[in-house]
C-alpha cells in the first residue's frame, strides 16, 4: 500500500505538469529564414491560433518555459541524415513538455531518408509540400491535445475501488468528469444519468469480467459506439483476447504513467465526440436532402430515365399532373406523353446534348393519359460515370401551362389592341378626310366672295363671316383628332434641338390679327435668352404656345395686355404667357386642364370647346417637360411651360423642306403658246366647281378637270399639260398609283404633279413628297398660298 501511495503521489505531479501544458492554443512555427513562413503564419492566425514564428532551432528550449505548451509546433525546414541538434533540442523540449507536443513537419523532400531523419529526430507527422490547407488544419486539429470546450466525460467501471480511486484523481486532475462505479451490473443504468464519452473497464471483476461487460454493452445499440479502454495486467492475457474479439478499443496496464492514460483516454474520448459530430452532421444533411426532396416533389415533376429514355422512376407530381399511374410508367418510354407539337429535329437535338453529357433545359409540351397538353419547363441532366459516359438521366419539369396560357392570351390581346389600334387611326384619317372636303368648299367659296370686289361690300363682309366659321370649325376638327390621336397614344413626337426664338415668333405671327381684333397688346419680356434651344418637337411646341396665347387673348379684359416671357430654371427653358384678364375662381382651378370643361363659359361669348388646354399638357408632357398656372381673381393667370434644355448645334448644308407657299420651280418642254393647261384630278363636285372660280379670276391659265384618275392619264397621254392638281381619294386608280403612272410615261414624267387632298394626318404630308409629289397641299385651301403655288411653278 506504501508503495501504491508513493505512485499517486508521483503521478499527481505529473498530472500537474501535463495540465499547465495543454492549456494553450498557440502554435509555434520555425522555417529556415526568415519572411518564408508569412503565409503559414496567416494561414494560421486567420484559423483562430497565435503564432510564435522561429527562425533558431535553439530558441525551442524555452516554449514550455512559461508554463504553457504550445498546441503543435510546426516545422518548415529541412532535416539531413544523422542531423543530431535538432533531434537533441527537440528531445529536450519534449521531455520538458512531458512529451505532450505534436510536432508538424512540412517538407518538399518525399525520399524515406528525409522522412526517417525527420522521425528520429522526434517529428509527430511528416507531411510533403505542397499541403492544402483544409488538410493542414484538420492534422493540427488531430495532433493538438488541447482540452474541449466541454471537459470529457470518462467513466470508470472497476471493483477494485482503491486503484479506481487513484485514476479518477489523476483523470480530475486533467481536466476530465469521472464517474465511478463498483458494481459492473449497474452500468447501463448509470449511463442513462451519466453520458459517457469513454468506459474504462477493469478486466477482471467479481460480478462480471471486462469482456463480458464489454460483450454487453457492444450488443445494445445505445451503447455500442461508447469506447472501451481495459485496464489489465499481464497475467489477464486470456481475458485481453476475449476483449479483443468483442472488439475493444485499447489495452492499458494498471499501473500505466498519468501521461500515457490520459493521452490514450483524451484520444479515445475526442474520436467518440468527432463521431458523434459527424453522425449528427450526416443525420442533419440527411434530414435536409429529404426536406428539400419533399419540396422537390411538391413543386417540381421529378423522372429518371435509363441510356434508352425508358423510365425507371416516376414522383407523385408527374403521376398527378400526365394521369398515368406509377406502374403505368415505369419501364416505359418517355414517348408515351409525346405530344405531337414539336418536330422530331427538336427530340434530336435534346438526346444529341444529353447523350454527350451535356444539360439540356427547354420548354416541353406534352400529352397527359385524358389527351390534354401540358407546358413544362424543362432540365435533364445526365448521370455520369467514371469514364465520363451517362448511365441514368434526371429529368426536372415546372408545369408551365398556365404561363403558356396567358402567353398566349396576351398575344391575342396585344393583336386585339393593335387592331383596334388600326380601326381608331383609319376612323382618325377617315373622319378628317370627310369633314376636311366640305370645309374645303365652305372656306374656298367664302375666300372667292371675299375676294371679288364687284360685290356688296356686305356681302363681302357676310363671305368673311362665314370663313371664320369656317376657320373655326377646322380648329375644332383639329383639335378632336388631336385629343383622339392622344387618347389612343398615336401621337408621334420629332424631339429634336428648337430654337425658343424661332418658335415664339412663328407663335406671335399666328395670333398677332386676333390680338388686333380684339385690341389686346402683346408684350415680348426678356427676349435675349430666347437665343436658347429646348429639346422639343418644333411644330408640337408651336401648337402648345399658340394655344396659350389664344386663351390669353380671348379671356382677356378689353384693351388688355399679355406679357410673354421666356426665361432659364436651373436645368429647363420656362416660356410662360401672362394676361390680365379676370382671373380664375379658386374653386374652379382644379378643374383647369379637364376635357371639355370650360368652367361655366360654355354658353359665354368666347368660342371654344374646353379641350386645348388639355391637348396643351399631353404634349408637353410627352416632350419631357411640365405645365402649370397661377391666377389671382381679377387680375389675370399666367401659364407657364416647362422644356429641358439642349444645346444647339448650327445645322447647314441641308435643302430646306419644300414649302407650300413658295414651292420648287418647274419648267415644262409643253408649254403652250396660248397659256399652260393645269389638269385637276377630282372626283367631288363642289370641289371641281370651287377650282374652276379660282381659276375664273386667272384667264391666263387653262383647267381642265377629270374625275378619275384613269381619264386624267388618258388626258396626259393625249394633250400633256403644263401642271397637274391630284386628289389623293380616288374611285379606282388613287392618286399614288396615278403618280406611278405618270412617271412611268416617257412623255409626262417631268410634269409636276401637286397633291391637293384632305389627307392631313401626322406623316401623310411626308409620305407624299417621299413617293414624288412636287408639293403636298391640304383641304380646306388657303387659296392665296394656292395661286401663289400657281404662279411660281406656271410662270
Amino acid at each position: 500500500m506504501v508503495k501504491g501511495i508513493r505512485l499517486a503521489d508521483k503521478q499527481e505531479q505529473k498530472v500537474s505538469v501535463r495540465s499547465e501544458c495543454l492549456v494553450s492554443g498557440r502554435i509555434v512555427v520555425l522555417s529556415d529564414s526568415d519572411g518564408q513562413d508569412h503565409e503559414l503564419v496567416s494561414m494560421l492566425e486567420s484559423a483562430g491560433y497565435r503564432v510564435e514564428a522561429l527562425t533558431q532551432f535553439e530558441a525551442f528550449k524555452s516554449i514550455c518555459d512559461r508554463g504553457t505548451a504550445p498546441a503543435a509546433v510546426i516545422l518548415d525546414r529541412k532535416f539531413k541524415k544523422g542531423e543530431s541538434p535538432p533531434a537533441r533540442i527537440l528531445a529536450d523540449m519534449q521531455a520538458q513538455c512531458q512529451n505532450s507536443v505534436p510536432i508538424i513537419c512540412l517538407s518538399a523532400q518525399q525520399d524515406v531518408v528525409a522522412r526517417l531523419a525527420a522521425y528520429r529526430a522526434g517529428v509527430t507527422r511528416y507531411l510533403s509540400k505542397p499541403v492544402e490547407r483544409a488538410r493542414l488544419l484538420r492534422i493540427i486539429a488531430e495532433s493538438a491535445l488541447q482540452p474541449p470546450e466541454q471537459p470529457y466525460r470518462v467513466m470508470l467501471i472497476d471493483d477494485e475501488s482503491e486503484q479506481q480511486t487513484q485514476h479518477a484523481q489523476m483523470l480530475r486532475m486533467a481536466g476530465m468528469e469521472v464517474s465511478v462505479v463498483n458494481d459492473p451490473l449497474q452500468v447501463t443504468e448509470r449511463l442513462d444519468k451519466f453520458a459517457a464519452d469513454v468506459l474504462v473497464l477493469g478486466m477482471e471483476m467479481e460480478l462480471c469480467t471486462g469482456p463480458e461487460l464489454g460483450g454487453i454493452l457492444r450488443d445494445d445499440p445505445q451503447y455500442a459506439a461508447i469506447p472501451i479502454v481495459y485496464l489489465s495486467t499481464e497475467s489477464e492475457l486470456l481475458l485481453q483476447i476475449q476483449a479483443i474479439n468483442s472488439s475493444s478499443e485499447n489495452f492499458l496496464s494498471k499501473l500505466v504513467s498519468p501521461s500515457h492514460m490520459i493521452g490514450v483516454i483524451s484520444k479515445h474520448a475526442r474520436g467518440y465526440r468527432r463521431g458523434l459530430e459527424k453522425a449528427e452532421i450526416l443525420r442533419s444533411a440527411r434530414y435536409e436532402l429529404e426536406r428539400q426532396q419533399q419540396a422537390l416533389d411538391a413543386h417540381a415533376i421529378v423522372s429518371v430515365a435509363d441510356l434508352s429514355g425508358n423510365i425507371i422512376y416516376v414522383n407523385e407530381k408527374f403521376c398527378e399532373v400526365s394521369g398515368y399511374s406509377s406502374a403505368e410508367l415505369i419501364g416505359k418510354n418517355h414517348r408515351i406523353i409525346k405530344s405531337g407539337q414539336h418536330p422530331d429535329e427538336f427530340y434530336t437535338e435534346m438526346w444529341h446534348t444529353i447523350a454527350g453529357g451535356n444539360i439540356w433545359h427547354g420548354e416541353v409540351c406534352n400529352r397527359s393519359k385524358n389527351g390534354n397538353l401540358y407546358w413544362v419547363d424543362t432540365s435533364i441532366v445526365p448521370f455520369i460515370d467514371a469514364e465520363g459516359l451517362p448511365y441514368h438521366y434526371i429529368s426536372i419539369r415546372t408545369d408551365i401551362t398556365h404561363v403558356k396560357a396567358n402567353e398566349i392570351a396576351m398575344v391575342k390581346a396585344k393583336e386585339a389592341a393593335e387592331a383596334a389600334s388600326r380601326a381608331k387611326s383609319e376612323f382618325l384619317a377617315s373622319m378628317s378626310h370627310e369633314l376636311r372636303t366640305p370645309l374645303n368648299a365652305i372656306l374656298g367659296f367664302s375666300q372667292l366672295f371675299s375676294m371679288d370686289e364687284q360685290l356688296p361690300q356686305s356681302t363681302r363682309d357676310n363671305s368673311r363671316q362665314i370663313e371664320g366659321a369656317g376657320r373655326h370649325l377646322l380648329s375644332l376638327v383639329n383639335d378632336m383628332i388631336d385629343l383622339a390621336r392622344i387618347e389612343s397614344n398615336q401621337l408621334d413626337l420629332s424631339l429634336e434641338e428648337v430654337k425658343v426664338k424661332g418658335v415664339v415668333c412663328d407663335s406671335l405671327n399666328m395670333v398677332q390679327s386676333m390680338a388686333h381684333d380684339r385690341g389686346v397688346k402683346i408684350i415680348i419680356m426678356q427676349c435675349e435668352v430666347m437665343e436658347i434651344t429646348v429639346w422639343a418637337d418644333f411644330n408640337r411646341l408651336r401648337q402648345a404656345l399658340i394655344n396659350l396665347l389664344t386663351n390669353a387673348i380671348k379671356y382677356n379684359k378689353a384693351n388688355g395686355t399679355v406679357h410673354l416671357v421666356c426665361e432659364i430654371i436651373e436645368d429647363s427653358a420656362r416660356i410662360a404667357v401672362t394676361d390680365s384678364g379676370v382671373g380664375i375662381p379658386a374653386d374652379k382651378r382644379e378643374r383647369i386642364f379637364h376635357a371639355f370643361d370650360r368652367l361655366g363659359e360654355e354658353r359665354g361669348e368666347v368660342e371654344g370647346t374646353g379641350i386645348g388646354l388639355v391637348i396643351t399638357k399631353r404634349i408637353v408632357e410627352a416632350m419631357g417637360g411640365t405645365i402649370a398656372f397661377e391666377s389671382t381673381e381679377g387680375q389675370g393667370s399666367t401659364f407657364w411651360m416647362e422644356l429641358p434644355l439642349a444645346t444647339f448645334h448650327e445645322r447647314s448644308g441641308l435643302p430646306a423642306a419644300s414649302s407650300s407657299a413658295t414651292g420648287a420651280s418647274f419648267h415644262s418642254e409643253h408649254a403652250h403658246a396660248d397659256r399652260p393647261v393645269v389638269l385637276y384630278i377630282e372626283d367631288n363636285p363642289m370641289n371641281l366647281r370651287l377650282m374652276q372660280q379660282v381659276f375664273s379670276s386667272r384667264q391666263d391659265w387653262e383647267l381642265r378637270t377629270a374625275t378619275t384618275a384613269e381619264s386624267g392619264l388618258e388626258m396626259v397621254r393625249a394633250n400633256p399639260p403644263e401642271l397637274i392638281l391630284m386628289d389623293i381619294n380616288l374611285p379606282g386608280m388613287d392618286g399614288y398609283q396615278a403618280l406611278s403612272q405618270i412617271r412611268a410615261e416617257p412623255g409626262a414624267a417631268h410634269i409636276p404633279v401637286i397633291a391637293l387632298t384632305a389627307n392631313a394626318m401626322k406623316g401623310d404630308r411626308d409620305r407624299g413628297l417621299d413617293a414624288g409629289f412636287a408639293d403636298y397641299l391640304t383641304k380646306p385651301l388657303d387659296i392665296l398660298k394656292l395661286l401663289g403655288v400657281l404662279d411660281n411653278i406656271l410662270n
